[in-house]
């Protein structure tokens, strides 16, 4: 899989894997012409997953006794539950407001995936998740997503003009997967995972930067 490897400038903020036997990881990277403040806010907005995320359209803040019971109040916090549909491959566009239907229509191709928060950590904008439906030593699978500060930039856009000044974010994902199941996910789902990470990243900068523009962050 591609490295999770940051800018010579830029230290990655993810920690290191919790486990030293990992068959196998997830992982890719992106920068993104906003604050992560703005960035963390649309990242932890799973309500709003839907409206532009085209790898997990569904992520639901859950009870954490095992019923997976949705909760009213949809703040993640460590030790809840989650409760995601996932497309592998991902989907070619999001689903929209609409959730589950397009065109009146239910959307096939989903996986249910049930996980448990490990870290919500707003001062060094970290979050993450790992699986929680089957046992540790079966299948171990955590995703951690971090943001990290990109000096503003420099570069010219189109036609030589700048387009953006201001902090800018730097976002890193990677899921280790381990433990004897890993080596099936790893077949049957490593390529569209891949993808998804990818998709959900360019779907989360798009969706942000497009913010940025019509806040006035973007110099046209």
């Amino acid at each position: 899989m591609p490295p999770t490897a940051p800018p010579p400038a830029i230290e990655t903020n993810l920690p290191a894997p919790s486990t030293k036997w990992q068959v196998f990881s997830i992982s890719t990277h992106i920068a993104i012409d906003a604050p992560p403040s703005v960035v963390w806010d649309a990242l932890l907005d799973f309500p709003a997953y839907s409206a532009w995320n085209p790898f997990v359209s569904s992520q639901v803040v859950a009870s954490a006794d095992g019923k997976w019971a949705p909760l009213a109040e949809q703040t993640p916090k460590e030790g809840l539950g989650l409760v995601m549909r996932v497309h592998i491959p991902p989907l070619e566009e999001p689903l929209g407001l609409e959730g589950g239907k397009r065109n009146g229509k239910k959307v096939a191709k989903h996986q249910m995936s049930y996980e448990t928060i490990t870290a919500v950590d707003e001062e060094r904008w970290r979050v993450a998740w790992k699986q929680a439906f089957l046992p540790g030593w079966l299948l171990d699978a955590e995703r951690w997503q971090v943001l990290s500060v990109l000096p503003a930039s420099q570069e010219a856009g189109e036609g030589g003009q700048s387009t953006y000044r201001g902090e800018r974010t730097y976002y890193e994902t990677r899921e280790v997967f381990s433990g004897p199941l890993a080596y099936v996910v790893r077949v049957l789902y490593a390529k569209g995972l891949q993808a998804g990470f990818e998709a959900h990243a360019r779907a989360l900068k798009g969706l942000v930067e497009a913010s940025e523009r019509r806040a006035g962050g973007h110099l046209e």
